[in-house]
């Protein structure tokens, strides 16, 4: 009986204890900004069959929160304003580009030089066996034909950011802080080999977007300015009004991880065709929106869980339980 009544007290003080645990974690409230769980609507693009994702209005931190002296023109880091917007799931593939070549007479992406080589189209048709890889080889003006084509267009850097960070707050890339092979395309020694991938082969950020790091940096519409961050506007930042390079983000196979976080820029004129340079489209959203889709819910992140676990423990009341179990103990 002593040892009943021994124990049950023990578990009346852990339960205090929880109690106060609680009441701490209860003043945490986290945001959808910070990865909380959202539901995702994904459609078919109605020309090139393209799978999207519709990222919803809403605010994000756009540039690198380390500061001007790291990086000066992804600075100052601050809360931006954006419309909803459609977003292509994957980055383009030749076999997508192959349909636009064929149906517009456009130029197939060729290179007369050795290390375009392995990435040249010959007659019009993509190197063998590689129909799901990104295209590569096209300039930003053949990127925006095709976006044209399409009934689509190039993301804003802004766009491409915010999708890219797929809800999480100041993180250096789409999943968080640490990255590694698992994780993305990119050089990590020179023993490793390093490759072009067929889009997909990693693991999508939490708004369902492959590859928006590594693999191939992406076009985007904007002019580069190189301190366009300081001047731009808070709601739906384009760009600056002209200017002689435009922007592309997100990383290559043949970087290093410093270029494939979310904030990286780089930039080259409209023209420049290379070999770790594709792209993505996007689309204004409408209300309603333009395409009727299928809606799932985005895979949890370290705050959905966090999240989680506050509402299971808020709903749990633990003097109740364990006055109830004294109860049936004595």
């Amino acid at each position: 009986m002593r040892k009943n009544v021994l124990f049950a007290l023990l578990l009346l003080a852990g339960s205090f204890v929880l109690l106060n645990c609680c009441a701490q974690q209860g003043d945490e409230t986290p945001s959808a900004e910070g990865g909380a769980q959202c539901r995702l609507t994904f459609s078919t693009s109605a020309k090139d069959g393209a799978l999207m994702v519709l990222i919803p209005e809403g605010d994000f931190f756009m540039g690198d929160p380390a500061g001007e002296e790291v990086h000066y023109d992804e600075n100052p880091c601050r809360r931006i304003h954006l419309d909803a917007f459609w977003i292509d799931c994957y980055e383009v593939t030749n076999r997508l580009y192959k349909r636009f070549v064929d149906e517009t007479g456009h130029r197939a992406p060729f290179v007369d030089t050795e290390w375009a080589r392995p990435h040249n189209w010959i007659n019009n048709t993509y190197p063998p066996g590689k129909g799901d890889f990104p295209v590569v080889l096209v300039s930003w003006d053949d990127a925006v034909a095709y976006a044209g084509w399409a009934g689509k267009r190039l993301p804003t850097e802004a766009e491409w950011e915010m999708a890219s960070r797929g809800g999480l707050v100041k993180k250096k890339y789409p999943w968080g802080d640490i990255i590694d092979d698992k994780h993305a395309n990119y050089f990590t020694s020179m023993i490793a080999s390093s490759e072009l991938k067929p889009v997909g082969s990693f693991p999508a950020n939490p708004f369902g977007l492959y590859d928006v790091a590594g693999n191939v940096w992406e076009w985007c519409g904007d002019w580069y300015g190189q301190t366009y961050y300081r001047r731009a506007p808070e709601a739906n930042p384009r760009g600056p009004e002209e200017g002689l390079y435009r922007v592309f983000r997100g990383g290559s196979w043949v970087n290093r991880d410093e270029q494939l976080r979310c904030s990286e820029r780089a930039r080259n004129v409209p023209s420049h065709q290379s070999h770790i340079i594709g792209f993505r489209c996007a689309r204004t959203a409408e209300a309603p929106p333009a395409f009727s889709g299928q809606t799932r819910r985005s895979a949890p992140t370290e705050t959905t869980v966090r999240s989680f676990e506050q509402t299971r423990i808020r709903g749990f009341c633990p003097i109740r339980y364990h006055c109830k179990l004294l109860y049936t103990i004595l």
